[in-house]
This record gives structure tokens, C-alpha cells and sequence, in this order.
């Protein structure tokens, strides 16, 4: 049995304006009469892509106001982060273990200078301090493998080639430390 046939498609405009709302008659091709749309007016593509545009520059601006302006601390919320695990983490072995630490490097260096690196170890740790470097991209290089002594370590590494020089440290734990230095003639 089709729409056609169903009792609700014979009724006149005046049943059709009392159960549904709507006066769309009987003789109208397409869709069945429908019910009124129950949660208000539907947003056109338009109205959406400019409602996402406001809400983009509203929150592009709110992150150009000045760092000590009143309303920033009415604004300033946190994101609570999953906690993170310890060296001495036992829960999961080798998770405790990985970290990426940032190293702080000047801009820029001259090409044939070096580059030294110094160090503290947490206490009790002692082992090998390993400085990777790739220039622009991997793959890394060695150059440098220094013993942690009492605690502490150094590296020195020769600049030899011009370019952007990305610096890895390895730790004897597994953390790791990251940094980019630009090597300049």
C-alpha cells in the first residue's frame, strides 16, 4: 500500500491544519504533509560557516589580549593531563622510562666552533650521555658518547657544516632532550 492510499493522504485541509499544523493540500505532488519542525529554525550552510567564522575571530582576539588584563583570570582554566610516570614507576616497565625534555640553544653558532653541553644526572644515576645530531632531517648522527661522572657530564661537539642542526641528548635512563641550533659561515 502506497502514501497515496494511507488515510492521512485523503484528509482535506482542515483535518490537515488541526493534526499537523499545516495547510499544504491533498493535490500537491512530492512528500506527504509533515509536522512542524518541533526545534525552531534550521541554520543554512551560510549561517553556519559564519557562525563559525565569528566564534573564530572572538577566540583569535581573546588570545590577543594582554597578558595582565583583568579578564584573562576570569578566562584561565586548565586541562588536567593523564599523570605521568616516574622513573620509579613500577606499574609498566620501560613506560617511566621515556621522556623528551627541550634543550635551550642560542639561534644561531659559527661554523668551526663548538658546541658543549653540560649536565646534571639525577642522583644515584650514572651511565653513558649520548649527543645525536641531524642536519634539516633524520637520519641522526653520533657525536658524542660522554660517561656520566659523579653525577655529572660534558660534551663538546665540533660544528662542521653549515645548515639547521637538530640536537638530540640521550640520557642513561632513556629520557631524551631535543633542540635546534642554526650553524652560520
Amino acid at each position: 500500500m502506497g502514501w497515496r492510499d494511507r488515510d492521512y493522504a485523503r484528509w482535506t485541509d482542515e483535518e490537515r491544519r488541526r493534526f499537523l499544523g499545516s495547510s499544504v493540500s491533498s493535490s500537491s505532488r512530492g512528500r506527504p504533509a509533515s509536522a512542524p519542525h518541533v526545534f525552531g529554525p534550521r541554520l543554512g550552510v551560510a549561517q553556519g560557516a559564519s557562525l563559525a567564522v565569528i566564534v573564530s575571530a572572538v577566540l583569535f582576539l581573546l588570545g590577543h589580549v594582554p597578558q595582565n588584563h583583568p579578564l584573562i583570570a576570569a578566562l584561565h582554566f586548565n586541562i588536567p593531563r593523564p599523570p605521568r610516570l616516574t622513573h620509579g614507576s613500577s606499574s609498566s616497565p620501560g613506560l617511566g622510562k621515556i621522556g623528551l625534555g627541550k634543550i635551550s640553544l642560542a639561534r644561531s653558532a659559527q661554523l668551526g666552533s663548538y658546541l658543549t653541553f653540560h649536565g646534571q644526572l639525577p642522583s644515584g644515576e650514572s651511565g653513558t650521555v649520548t649527543v645525536e645530531g641531524a642536519y634539516r632531517r633524520p637520519p641522526w648522527q653520533l657525536f658524542a658518547a660522554v660517561p656520566a661522572q659523579a653525577g655529572s657530564y660534558a660534551a663538546r661537539i665540533h660544528l662542521t657544516r653549515a645548515g639547521l642542526l637538530h640536537v638530540r641528548l640521550t640520557y642513561p635512563d632513556g629520557h631524551r632532550s631535543v633542540g635546534s641550533i642554526r650553524v652560520v659561515r
